[in-house]
Parts: C-alpha cells; sequence; structure tokens
C-alpha cells in the first residue's frame, strides 16, 4: 500500500484539476457562450495532461531502490513538461481559432487548481 501512495495521490490531484476546469468551463460557458468552453477546457487540458505526463514518467519504478531514478525522472518530466506547455501553448495562441483569452484563463484555472488541490487533500485528512 505505501509503495502505491504516490500513484494514488497524483490521481487524486489530477482529477481534483480535471474537475476544476470542468466546472469552470461549465461557468464561463453559462455567462459568455461555447466558445469559452472549448478555449478554458483546452487551455486547462494542456496542463492537465502535463500533469499526467508528468506523473507517468515519475512513477513508473517505485521502490526504496528507485528513489533515485524517481527523483532524476521526476526532474525529467518537469523539464518535458514546461518545453511541451510552450511550445503548444504558443501554436494554439497562434494557430487556432479558439479564444485566446479563454486559452489563457482555462491554463490559469488549471494552475490554481494544481496549487490548491493539495491543501484541500490535506486538510481532508486532518479532519
Amino acid at each position: 500500500m505505501q509503495k502505491n501512495k504516490g500513484k494514488i495521490l497524483a490521481r487524486r490531484l489530477i482529477t481534483a484539476q480535471l474537475l476544476i476546469v470542468l466546472a469552470a468551463s461549465l461557468f464561463l460557458t453559462l455567462i459568455n457562450n461555447i466558445q469559452w468552453l472549448w478555449s478554458t477546457a483546452v487551455g486547462g487540458g494542456l496542463v492537465i495532461i502535463g500533469n499526467v505526463l508528468v506523473a507517468w514518467l515519475t512513477f513508473q519504478r517505485s521502490g526504496a531502490r528507485a528513489s533515485r531514478a524517481i527523483v532524476n525522472r521526476m526532474y525529467l518530466a518537469e523539464g518535458l513538461k514546461i518545453a511541451l506547455l510552450t511550445i503548444v501553448m504558443a501554436w494554439l495562441l497562434y494557430s487556432t481559432p479558439l479564444l485566446k483569452i479563454g486559452l489563457i484563463v482555462g491554463f490559469i484555472v488549471a494552475i490554481i487548481g494544481q496549487w490548491l488541490s493539495p491543501i484541500l487533500f490535506l486538510k481532508v485528512k486532518e479532519n
């Protein structure tokens, strides 16, 4: 059970982030138009896909012997995520008919969800 703890936490964080992005996309669609749904969902989805990539690369190996490999893979995965997010976001901003502000709002909402999810999970554990 202990060795799967990181995978379980990563799955919970990504699920929470997905729900936050979907809620924000639906809310912005209700107050604006359908274009906001796709734009915010794509902007937020980009961050979520990057986090899935990091979790997958980081937790491929587990156990005490693999701890150094896990840390090395985490740094590699984060660097890869940042590079991919930069390239894909630039392409989305310049080459798609999606709302630029919607892409950026979705991206920011997903990042905020990434920051707040661990705090929410810690408060749930304490109670």
